[in-house]
């Protein structure tokens, strides 16, 4: 019980603070959703910056359709440690598909990374990637990843 009012506690101080995370859901594209107290021309804008802050090369954007997608990002190692429970022999390459939902005044942004491995040209012969090779959790809602907190934290901060 005692976790129950903590999350509904942080839930509610988001909120005060204009933007709150939407407990994830199954939807038919997968993802996060993240909620904002902001029109989707807002949030698009703060996207795009927050894109830009992060290095994430963008391979389309469809602002009628308030999309963006980027694919085949191969990380450098140093994302890949960070952001993967990768070992230093592979390659990581992220698919990441954002869509805003706009809500009247407000903004749902679904925030979908999808990432796939594959073993280095300099790997030993008879080394195996593991089958285990996932985003790290961010010890906040199930299925976030530390680099979706790093999006979502992005926008937010362009945001407000």
């Amino acid at each position: 019980m005692r976790h129950s009012v903590l999350l509904v506690s942080s839930v509610l101080s988001l909120s005060a603070a204009g933007c709150a995370k939407a407990p994830p859901r199954t939807s038919p594209t997968g993802g996060i959703d993240y909620r904002f107290s902001a029109t989707a021309e807002r949030v698009w804008s703060a996207l795009r910056l927050a894109y830009t802050d992060l290095e994430i090369p963008i391979t389309t954007m469809d602002k009628a359709g308030w999309s963006v997608r980027t694919q085949s990002w191969i990380l450098s190692w140093w994302q890949a440690r960070d952001w993967t429970n990768c070992n230093a022999n592979e390659g990581v390459t992220l698919n990441i598909t954002t869509l805003l939902l706009p809500r009247g005044d407000s903004t749902v942004m679904r925030l979908n990374v999808e990432a796939t491995h594959w073993v280095r040209p300099n790997t030993r012969v008879g080394e195996q990637p593991p089958s285990n090779c996932n985003l790290i959790p961010s010890g906040g809602y199930p299925g976030e990843g530390v680099f979706e907190q790093q999006i979502f934290e992005a926008v937010r901060q362009h945001l407000y």
